[in-house]
């Protein structure tokens, strides 16, 4: 049974997005250093298509951390023994998993909802299963709406159908969930329509509540795993078999309470038949995932016991507790690249659901051997869900999906839409889009090659993808996301010439970008500042985001001084990088009042590894001491200050060691 409600949570949501194109890492890999000996067939493909790529999304970052009571839109599926909750305004989040019979929530369901600068876009929340189609990183549709039908079997049970088209590396998705019996099957696909091959990255993301006896166990022991002594700033993997490992011999972590920092690791279940991961609480519950032998990969992160850790758990969810993450992938690792051919199909089919078996449960509790441990849950996994079973099933749910979409109970973004339009071939079976209003302009610009200009100054409009860059390069009137295209496809001297001699400000603003990716500092401040004297400057705080931050780093400390003054005083509260670019003006003046106050505000826009809060702190109370002491501030008594005082928790979002 399908039925429509309301979440009712007190949520801090994102509210709107940066209007600034954020263009392609120039390093398309990561490197990744591994430590010996690590396997020859897990060394393929790493750090392959995974640096930071966003457009043709927008960032979304605006949000703060006031919490209210909100109803969100949800969706309920359920039968007698299980009832699932899904966000369908908030990229398909299955927030809740209720079993009926235990009477016991099986997720790590927050009783707050609050956006943090954790994912691609920015805005990411912590809670539920969380579905990341697309690039390395959190999904792009985290924090949008994407299209959810409500389906009839060949039974006459209802099911449920989250889909949307992926414009970033131009893939459709689909998931079909399922309640059969006591477990929640999702059978997912992800096609690839285009002549051309793409990167393609998939893993599931189920948050689960974490206590010190909550242990992890997998179809496979042999992990591959972070390994935190590479140098500062570069990736690492070790290899190594479960439960010690070799960065922490002498801890058990397949407990991932045992971790003194934040960390994970990847199982490596792909000689498994029925890959799968699984949980035991200390009260005797129990979750597991399992799947068909594609998704072969298994992953384990927390946030470790640290301050930092602790802290971070305590900034993703106020009053939820602790929770640490349960992930299913293509890939041997997040940082593996994976490749689907064109016009080429992926299907796979996972389940969840608790072992529900008691008196097992408090035998594997009673196990100290990981490895026995692991077999007893294999044997009730099995006789919950066994290959030929899954095999079964997923045949049923393969013809179900080429079923035509249903009722539709949630609309997601037009461009799929527009891409069909575009593209003229025909969609994968069981979707529907539907146009946007927003976009009309696009699809406008599709039959006449002219794309509308508004009458006064305006925010651009939403960035269309990559394929549409024949149809934008020799019309004048797109010219603006002509160059946008031109640079992700790092065609520098093109992007140039779509934005040469424009007086706008958002052109002399991506005019500036360019130049700081050629290296020149100086050439960028100057458009910077032919950009704050245009109209456009005033419409959205993000061009002056950008130009403090360089005047900052740069240290023209006075010339940002002034520009931070001139600023709406709703910008000053709203934006966290402001705030940042002026403790760092107050750090340079010494001016101790300020930074203090800086430095108590709430912040709400924390990246995951950045620590500037650690420098301002100790930066502060280095010049206190300096002025209480008549002394010159220098780098002795930064040392002193380091060596003597310690850092508030409040301040430390530090997740290594």
């Amino acid at each position: 049974m399908i039925t429509k409600g309301f979440y009712t949570v007190k949520a801090a949501l994102n509210k709107g997005e940066n209007p600034l194109p954020h263009f392609r890492d120039k390093n398309h890999d990561l490197t990744v250093i591994t430590r010996a000996p690590f396997p020859k067939e897990y060394a393929k493909n790493l750090g392959q298509n995974c640096g930071k790529r966003v457009l043709p999304y927008y960032i979304q970052d605006r949000y703060d951390r006031t919490l209210t009571i909100t109803d969100i839109p949800s969706i309920l599926l359920e039968n007698q023994y299980l009832k699932a909750t899904v966000l369908p305004t908030l990229g398909g989040r299955l927030i809740s998993l209720y079993d009926k019979t235990e009477q016991k929530e099986l997720l790590f369901n927050t009783s707050t909802i609050q956006t943090a600068n954790l994912a691609n876009r920015d805005a990411w929340f912590a809670g539920g299963i969380e579905w990341n189609f697309g690039q390395y990183g959190h999904a792009f549709s985290s924090n949008s709406p994407v299209y959810c039908a409500k389906q009839v079997d060949a039974e006459g049970n209802e099911f449920l159908r989250l889909y949307e088209f992926e414009r970033c590396i131009g893939v459709y998705w689909k998931i079909d969930l399922h309640l059969k019996d006591r477990f929640l099957y999702a059978h997912m696909a992800v096609h690839n329509l285009s002549t051309s091959d793409t990167s393609l990255y998939y893993w599931t993301n189920v948050a689960l509540k974490q206590t010190k006896k909550t242990r992890v166990f997998a179809s496979e022991g042999e992990v591959i795993y972070i390994d935190p002594f590479v140098p500062k700033g570069m990736k690492g993997y070790g290899f190594g078999e479960l439960p010690y490992l070799e960065i922490l011999s002498d801890t058990d972590v397949s407990y991932p309470a045992n971790f003194p920092y934040s960390n994970e690791y990847f199982f490596t279940c792909d000689h498994s038949q029925v890959p799968w991961e699984a949980t035991i609480q200390e009260d005797g519950s129990s979750f597991f995932d399992a799947s068909t032998a594609n998704l072969a990969f298994r992953k384990m992160f927390c946030w470790g016991n640290g301050w930092g850790g602790k802290h971070w758990q305590e900034y993703l969810s106020p009053e939820g507790g602790e929770y640490f993450e349960a992930q299913a992938g293509l890939a041997p690792s997040q940082l593996h690249g994976l490749t689907l051919p064109k016009q080429t199909t992926y299907t796979w089919t996972q389940c969840f659901g608790s072992l529900g078996n008691k008196a097992k449960i408090e035998q594997v509790k009673a196990i100290e051997s990981w490895k026995e441990a692991r077999d007893t849950i294999q044997t009730v996994l099995t006789s919950l869900v066994d290959r030929n079973k899954l095999k079964q099933y997923e045949s049923i749910f393969e013809k179900e999906s080429e079923k035509a979409t249903g009722e539709l109970l949630c609309i997601g973004s037009g461009w799929g839409y527009l891409e069909n339009l575009r593209a003229q071939t025909p969609l994968p079976k069981g979707m529907r889009f539907i146009p946007e209003a927003d976009l009309q302009v696009w699809e406008n610009f599709i039959h006449t090659g002219i794309l509308e200009t508004k009458a006064k100054p305006s925010l651009p409009f939403s960035c269309p993808p990559l394929t549409w860059y024949p149809l934008l390069k020799d019309s004048p009137s797109a010219a603006y996301y002509a160059g946008i295209l031109a640079l992700e496809l790092e065609q520098e001297d093109e992007a140039e010439k779509y934005w040469k001699n424009k007086s706008d400000g958002f052109s002399l603003r991506n005019l500036a970008i360019l130049e700081v990716r050629r290296g020149n500092s100086k050439e960028a401040l100057q458009l910077y500042r032919l950009a704050s004297k245009s109209k456009e400057y005033n419409l959205d705080r993000a061009i002056a985001e950008e130009f403090i931050r360089l005047l900052v780093k740069e240290q023209f400390f006075q010339e940002a001084k002034l520009a931070y003054e001139q600023l709406p005083e709703a910008w000053k509260t709203e934006s966290d990088s402001l705030a940042i670019d002026q403790a760092w003006i107050a750090c340079h003046e010494q001016d101790a009042q300020t930074l203090g106050e800086i430095l108590l505000r709430p912040w709400h826009a924390v990246r995951e590894g950045e620590t500037p809060f650690k420098e301002l702190w100790f930066e502060w109370k280095a010049i206190l001491y300096s002025k209480e002491h008549n002394q010159i501030l220098d780098d002795s008594i930064r040392e002193k200050i380091m060596n003597e005082l310690t850092l508030p928790q409040k301040f430390d979002f530090n997740m290594v060691m």
